[in-house]
């Protein structure tokens, strides 16, 4: 049997970060430090050969509308860079710094503008401003009429997931368990929380989330614990855990909560690597459905189906009333799955080498293949009203819609 790296070979001890170039936050390599050995990513036995594609016959067609060039897209780094949509205008920025809002119908760009530092984070905003992150640990707002800086501050350390904005206040989580509040107008600081992270973690930091029925923040850590938030003083409402650590090794105990979290009818719903994945009450943090699963990617919930990208490349779906499996497909293995988006009764998710492949939602049957890139797509593509719209590491963005 054929095996390859997988897509980020990334892990992070004690602050200390290893990464090599790759596609999806892995956690096979190998690296001698303090004594500790940790073998995978340097092997090459490490990971099978993603599955070859079988010819799908469509049973939907979809067009492209526009396609826009980001700068050097995420120029063969492991970083995942989220754009933002926002009322008529979708910004996206690549790992060079090269920040460019576009109109959402045309595809026009309506404004640009370079930032000379290494991007480490998606984008996160409001209708004033965008927000990203660096390499260095720099939070930058900047105008989201002109691109014009409006602001600049340290957070202290790195920063891999977009900025969140909510309540009047920017909220970003350090890749050392650090969640942080400042104020959207001039970046001063409000609080810190801060939750123990394991010795060793996967590289990455799960996105932040707002829920605004219950009004608490959400993060997710790589301890496999989700905490809930008072956003204005950053106060604890409820923490729990969705998976804990077993096995002997380093490796066998990673749990991280990478993808962050679903919030849908008063229930979160999360997913930790070689962990769980888990409905809380949004209210209590009580676990109200436990099943073992493993995932870097967010799971998703529509029409009352959770469907979530395996880190084995399985795509499965439950029903989120009877919480029983409802399909699950495995042509997709080792394709290094995103995060897996609904839109008009179909669920998308992109790959490793840039195809989206399209499913049936009620029953898991490939209907549709196109490829919007000709690298991985690593962020979630992002739904609207009229329009899905993909961002692959090539720096491709691209706006599609169903053919009537």
């Amino acid at each position: 049997m054929m095996y390859r790296l997988s897509r980020h070979c990334r892990l992070t001890l004690r602050g200390l970060s290893v990464a090599w170039p790759g596609r999806q936050s892995g956690v096979l390599l190998v690296i001698l430090l303090a004594g500790l050995i940790v073998s995978g990513c340097g092997d090459e036995d490490v990971r099978p050969e993603p599955v070859e594609l079988k010819p799908v016959t469509p049973q939907v067609s979809l067009s492209q509308v526009w396609s826009v060039g980001i700068g050097d897209g995420y120029d063969d780094e492991a970083v995942s860079l989220a754009p933002l949509v926002l009322d008529d205008q979708i910004t996206a920025v690549s790992r060079d710094g090269e920040l460019q809002a576009i109109e959402r119908s045309s595809g026009e760009i309506l404004w640009e503008r370079s930032i000379d530092e290494a991007i480490s984070g998606g984008v996160g905003g409001d209708s004033s401003r965008v927000f990203v992150t660096t390499a260095d640990g720099n939070l930058i707002a900047v105008s989201a009429t002109d691109g014009t800086e409006l602001w600049q501050i340290s957070t202290g350390s790195e920063v891999l997931s977009a900025p969140l904005v909510a309540r009047g206040l920017v909220f970003v989580q350090t890749i050392d368990g650090l969640v942080s509040a400042y104020d959207v107008a001039n970046g001063q600081k409000r609080w810190d929380y801060r939750e123990q992270e394991p010795a060793l973690t996967v590289r990455g930091t799960s996105p932040l989330n707002y829920d605004d029925r219950v009004e608490l923040l959400l993060a997710a850590f790589a301890n496999g614990s989700v905490v809930a938030l008072d956003p204005r003083s950053g106060i604890p409402a409820w923490s729990q855990i969705v998976a804990e650590p077993r096995g002997k090794t380093e490796l066998d105990r990673l749990i991280d909560i990478d993808g962050g979290t679903e919030v849908a009818d008063g229930n979160v719903y999360a997913v930790a690597y070689q962990g769980n994945v888990a409905q809380l009450s949004a209210i209590r943090g009580r676990v109200d459905w436990l099943e073992k699963a493993s995932s870097f990617a967010r799971p998703t919930l529509g029409d009352r189906l959770l469907v979530l990208t395996a880190e084995n490349g399985d795509v499965v779906a439950w029903d989120a009333s009877s919480k029983t499996e409802r399909w699950r497909t495995s042509e997709y293995a080792y394709r290094e799955l995103s995060t897996p988006v609904m839109f008009r009764d179909h669920v998308f998710f992109g790959d490793l080498e840039g195809y989206v492949h399209v499913l049936e939602l009620a029953e898991g049957r490939t209907v549709a293949r196109f490829r919007p890139a000709d690298d991985a797509i690593i962020a979630a593509p992002i739904a609207s009203a009229d329009a899905i719209y993909f961002y692959g590491s090539d720096g491709e963005l691209s706006a599609w819609t169903f053919d009537e």
